[in-house]
């Protein structure tokens, strides 16, 4: 099985399908502008193994044929079928070899890393407040 995380300072160009432009730009920034003597700082991409297993074990792509469906025959509106999809996304559970950085409040291979997954508990945090308000 592959990583589902993989370190910004591992990727380049030649990463994008597994891990997304973006991810791999960073990567790519992070190895140019080292050589620079600019400082970037590490951190890690999620694969797009990783998504397709959220999705597999959560059965989510189910719910979204469902819902896709449901607008395809006129039962639900586009906007109900997206809040439904982000609804089922939301509260997936994260398989175990994704969770590890998150479900660790130890873990950190650097501060900025560390502070990212503090800040992005919190978001979740509250919005999960704001949505049972």
């Amino acid at each position: 099985m592959r990583p589902y995380t993989l370190p910004f300072s591992s990727l380049g160009r030649h990463d994008v399908a597994d891990v997304g432009g973006k991810n791999s730009s960073l990567g790519e920034m992070i190895a140019n502008l080292a050589k620079l003597g600019v400082s970037v700082p590490d951190g890690f991409a999620t694969t797009a193994d990783a998504y397709r297993a959220l999705v597999r074990d959560n059965g989510l792509d189910k719910v979204i044929a469902k819902e896709l469906q449901a607008l395809k025959d006129a039962k639900k509106s586009l906007g109900a079928v997206g809040a439904a999809i982000r609804g089922a996304f939301h509260d997936a559970k994260l398989p175990p070899a994704l969770a590890w950085p998150f479900a660790d409040p130890s873990w950190s291979p650097n501060r900025a890393t560390s502070a990212s997954i503090a800040s992005c508990r919190a978001m979740k945090a509250r919005s999960t407040t704001r949505m049972s308000s």
